[in-house]
């Protein structure tokens, strides 16, 4: 399984859309240099992860997602967690199509 980097797929996607690193901090709501910090990081946390993916329009998730499933599910199936209420979560079977 290949080790995911993902500030420099934030870097790559970034300069793909043409996003400057001033418009990009200030859409994660932080400065420069915390910017350049993010590029070199191999792993974040999921509130940055969630920020970064909102300012970009990309889902950043998806690689974790392709890993869990390849670890963990050899016959993955389709299934939501859902939140009923503030203390309660429920896995829902998705209707195949």
């Amino acid at each position: 399984m290949e080790d995911i980097h993902l500030g420099s797929l934030v870097k790559r996607k970034m300069k793909e859309q043409g996003i400057s690193i001033n418009e990009f901090a200030e859409a994660i709501h932080c400065d420069r240099t915390n910017v350049y910090s993010i590029f070199k990081r191999k792993s974040m946390d999921i509130h940055l992860i969630v920020r970064i993916s909102n300012a970009l329009n990309y889902d950043f998730l998806q690689y974790y997602h392709k890993r869990i499933n390849n670890k963990y599910n050899t016959n993955p199936r389709l299934e939501i967690v859902v939140q009923k209420n503030d203390d309660e979560w429920v896995v829902e079977k998705i209707k195949e199509i």
